[in-house]
């Protein structure tokens, strides 16, 4: 029988059309001959390709997708919001740029952490380090705009020099 199974693999495709094909072309019957068996050597190893966070987000049944669509909302917004700060400087768009710039930036440097960070004491460490960057950010851009010209009077300003 040449027939793939219901649920074909790569292997059995590659045994099954392109080793018994010629054979029984030339006349030979490829059930006296046995052929080796591929499938190990084809199918990927999926355990090791998967790392940490995705196996747990893939466990919770989100997949990451909740934190991607975030991150996509904040960059949308942020493309409209610093143009519109040159544009029209006030201290509402200074304010959400305050927000949105620091946490596009967590999320970010989130993501890398948890794809490249390795040992879990170093990742806990990069995560509270990460925290404490975005709040300390967050909390010089919001002091800024209260205190003194604003994001977007301050790049002004930089830029006539």
């Amino acid at each position: 029988n040449c027939e793939p199974r219901s649920s074909p693999n790569m292997a059995s495709l590659v045994r099954s059309t392109v080793l018994s094909g010629p054979l029984r072309r030339c006349g030979m019957q490829s059930s006296g001959m046995v052929l080796p068996n591929l499938a190990a050597a084809v199918q990927p190893k999926r355990d090791l390709m998967v790392s940490r966070p995705a196996a747990q987000s893939a466990a919770a049944g989100t997949g990451g997708l909740g934190h991607w669509k975030i991150e996509r909302y904040i960059s949308v917004g942020l493309v409209g919001l610093l143009p519109a700060a040159a544009v029209m400087p006030c201290e509402a768009i200074d304010m959400a740029i305050a927000v949105a710039l620091p946490l596009h930036n967590h999320m970010g440097m989130e993501v890398v952490i948890m794809d490249y960070v390795k040992p879990d004491i170093v990742m806990n460490a990069a995560k509270v380090a990460n925290w404490v960057l975005g709040v300390a950010t967050t909390a010089g851009l919001v002091y800024f705009n209260l205190n003194d010209v604003g994001i977007s009077k301050g790049i002004a300003q930089l830029w006539a020099l």
